[in-house]
């Protein structure tokens, strides 16, 4: 049977592999946890050492052992079992000051032929910046929710495919619906039925064209009326143009649309009398037509001079 055990070539190519990973690895030999290899590139960066091979861990990196590890190495070298760490902290000495790090690591144990632990194989990755970005994207969200909570008017956000993600609190405290529950498409349904497929059709125009949103539609308020509001959104860019986001706003206009109500019935109600005005069954009753003597305050007798108005078409003007 043909040997296939690994040659000196093979060996020196899998040494090579691990020196060129891009996760810090390394090999810790014995209870001592000796160093018998790392890559130059990732784990010496990670640990901000020169060299490690032929020391133990508590002697190559005390300040590593004083938060701890050691004692998980000894547990995986006792239990055979390994240890997982995600997003840990860890301080490392450089240039005689402490530097603070998060990794990503896994202390995988070695096992011999007859199943006993021999050393530890290492896998680290640095998620410093990955964790530091992540808690500037929180601290910014938490600043975005403050701010949109403090303002009082219904806001807004979604994907760039339209997908809502987001409302604030004066959303829910407006429509009364428990949060999340217009995710999606879902606040849809919080539309007047008769206005939902009108509503849709605009905002399908916007997301395909990337023209801002602009509409006036019903809404289910907490108290189960519709009240009319205006609806509003603009897109969100990118650097080379593409949306990314959208924000739009509701706000509540029913007392501006009951208003145009009264001034288009009061308005109706003008031209009603003003054509009622002009027939000659109305005209005895009213001064339209008329010629009247028109004197200025303080004046003579003789100063006054005759006008001539119509004042249904006068007042019916002043509307307009």
């Amino acid at each position: 049977m043909k040997d296939i055990r690994p040659s000196s070539y093979d060996l020196q190519q899998l040494q090579r592999l691990f020196l060129q990973a891009p996760a810090a690895v390394a090999w810790l030999e014995g209870p001592r946890h000796v160093y018998r290899f790392c890559n130059d590139d990732a784990y010496l960066r990670l640990v901000a050492r020169d060299a490690l091979v032929g020391l133990s861990v508590a002697e190559a990196l005390p300040e590593i052992a004083a938060q701890g590890f050691v004692e998980v190495l000894d547990r995986v070298y006792a239990s055979g079992e390994a240890y997982v760490g995600n997003e840990v902290e860890i301080e490392v000495l450089q240039g005689g000051r402490g530097r603070r790090r998060v990794v990503d690591f896994v202390f995988q144990p070695v096992r011999e032929e007859d199943g006993s632990v021999s050393g530890i194989f290492v896998q680290a990755t640095d998620a410093t910046q990955r964790v530091g970005a992540q808690s500037a994207l929180r601290e910014s969200e938490g600043k975005f929710r403050a701010i949109t909570n403090s303002i009082d008017q219904m806001i807004w956000s979604t994907q760039a495919d339209g997908f809502h993600d987001y409302y604030n609190d004066r959303w829910y405290e407006y429509t009364g619906v428990p949060y999340g529950s217009t995710d999606g498409a879902g606040w849809s349904d919080m539309f007047h039925p008769d206005d939902q497929q009108r509503a849709w059709a605009v905002w399908r125009h916007s997301l395909v064209t990337g023209e801002p949103y602009h509409i006036e539609y019903r809404l289910r308020h907490r108290s189960g009326e519709y009240r009319w509001v205006l609806g509003r959104a603009q897109p969100v860019r990118d650097e080379e143009g593409r949306i990314v986001r959208w924000f739009g706003t509701c706000t509540d206009i029913q007392d501006i649309v009951d208003a145009r109500e009264v001034l288009r019935r009061s308005s109706e109600e003008l031209e009603r009398r003003c054509s009622c005005a002009a027939t000659s069954s109305c005209r005895p009753k009213s001064n339209c037509g008329r010629r009247t003597r028109w004197r200025p305050s303080g004046s003579s007798p003789a100063a006054s001079r005759t006008t001539s108005t119509t004042c249904c078409r006068a007042s019916s003007a002043r509307w307009r």
